[in-house]
């Protein structure tokens, strides 16, 4: 009846050990997980401020592009009002050439 109660002892004693063991791979597992997920929280972290810094990018190229648009149409207008003086220019250089002409013609003056 000893033995027997020593053997369920023993048994017990296996079990517990084997908890024990159990306990501490399950808290080692714990704390892996633990910093596993502290490394995913700062990744997280980062992607948020690299998006952040991307959407600041791309409203930044929105407005210079916005600008350059704008610009770009200034200088349009502006060529096409001297391209538009110059042909008025270039008119009545002619007008005033054929003028001439005519004047040399009339009295003779080659």
């Amino acid at each position: 009846r000893r033995c027997h109660a020593e053997a369920g002892l023993l048994g017990m004693r296996a079990r517990l050990d084997e908890a024990v063991v159990g306990r501490q791979r399950a808290e080692e597992a714990a704390e892996a997980l633990h910093h596993d997920l502290a490394r995913a929280a700062a990744h997280a972290t980062r992607a948020e401020a690299l998006q952040e810094e991307a959407e600041r990018s791309v409203s930044d190229m929105r407005s210079r592009n916005s600008a350059l648009a704008s610009s770009s149409e200034n200088v349009r207008h502006t060529l096409e009002t001297a391209l538009a003086a110059e042909r008025q220019r270039a008119g009545a250089l002619a007008r005033e050439v054929r003028q001439r002409e005519e004047v040399d013609e009339e009295t003779g003056v080659i």
